[in-house]
This record gives structure tokens, sequence and C-alpha cells, in this order.
């Protein structure tokens, strides 16, 4: 048996990421840090809500954010990251606001709201 390189370990975990988001795509995924990129290079539209408990103007938008969820099945996928959770994340995407959403397909940010609605 030949063991398994970085690579090859890479590819599983992005194969299985990718596997789990096709399968619970309706539903609301928290993502951390150590899957955020391979969660965004999905083929299939990601909308990313960056979010703190902490955040008045979040704990209103949450809920109709996850009841959005259902009615995209298929279409796009949705997830949440907890801004106090993933600072990598928090600084790798310069969220400087809360609630910011992130739109990204293939890895590629195509749109970006930030603030109050």
């Amino acid at each position: 048996m030949v063991p398994l390189g970085l690579e090859d370990l890479r590819r599983m975990q992005y194969t299985i990421v990718l596997s789990m988001l096709e399968y619970i795509h309706h539903s609301m995924l928290e993502i951390s840090d150590s899957v955020f990129e391979t969660i965004i290079k999905s083929s299939m539209p990601t909308l990313v809500l960056f979010s703190g408990a902490w955040c008045d103007v979040c704990k209103k938008l949450v809920p109709v954010y996850e009841n959005l969820a259902p009615k995209f099945i298929g279409y796009t996928a949705f997830s949440m990251v907890d801004v106090d959770s993933c600072p990598e994340t928090v600084r790798k995407c310069s969220i400087d606001i809360v609630p910011t959403l992130l739109m990204f397909r293939n890895g590629i940010e195509y749109g970006r709201y930030s603030g109050a609605i």
C-alpha cells in the first residue's frame, strides 16, 4: 500500500466537501476557517453571510437568510461565517462590517453587500 501524499489528502477533502454540499446545499452550512476555501470553489453559486452573535442586525437577518435556503435548492448554496470564530476567513475576505453577504462561484467573488439592509 502506497501512503497518501498531501495533494492526495487535499483532493480527498475537496471531494468530500463538494459531495457534502451537493446533499445539504438546501441547509444552512456554517463554515470554519479550515473549509472556507474548499466550499467557495464549488461550481454552484455560494452565498456566504458573515455575521456575529453580538450584532442586532444579524440577529434579525439570520432567520430570513435561513428561510431562503430551501427555496433555492439546486441553484445556490447558503453558508454562514461567524466572524468571531473564523478570524482568518474574515481577514482573507476583508470583512470590516457585519452583516456582509458575499456571492462566490468557482472561488471567485461575484457580489458583496455590507451593512444593514
